[in-house]
């Protein structure tokens, strides 16, 4: 018998535009954008314990408009999914709502210093992505889309 992977793709209602997604693959659990609310919050932890799961092990947030990342929801997200690793776009916010949301990362990282797990954040810039081998080399662990490279 060969090798099975158990994977599931979730995309969540939010009541609202925007998005909330998550992945799960190969026992690693992501959260794609930062986004939460009343609508996504019980689908999202039901997810979470069909997964098994406590928390998440990423956080993509793929762009700071307020549709894929906001500021009034980021907070209460990192508090539920507890993410270990967060990758966020490297180019600086051009809203007040991206700022709130850089800061609101900053201060995770921070605080989950103190923790026994930690938190690392990387920003995904155009340099990043050069640098980054084949996919199939990667085994699809850290995978990205060429098009970012153009921000």
């Amino acid at each position: 018998m060969g090798f099975r992977m158990v994977t599931r793709f979730r995309a969540y209602l939010l009541g609202t535009e925007g998005s909330s997604v998550s992945y799960f693959a190969n026992r690693r659990f992501t959260v794609i954008e930062g986004r939460l609310n009343v609508c996504n919050r019980k689908t999202l932890l039901s997810e979470m314990e069909i997964c098994g799961v406590t928390h998440a092990n990423d956080l993509d947030v793929t762009n700071w408009d307020a549709d894929h990342c906001a500021g009034s929801e980021l907070e209460a997200l990192l508090g539920l999914v507890r993410p270990s690793r967060i990758h966020c776009p490297g180019y600086v916010p051009h809203t007040v709502n991206g700022d709130t949301c850089l800061a609101i990362i900053e201060a995770y990282r921070h605080e989950m210093r103190f923790s026994n797990r930690g938190a690392s954040v990387r920003q995904i810039t155009p340099a990043f992505i050069a640098n980054l081998d084949h996919a199939r080399d990667l085994a699809f662990q850290e995978t990205y889309d060429s098009t970012l490279a153009d921000i």
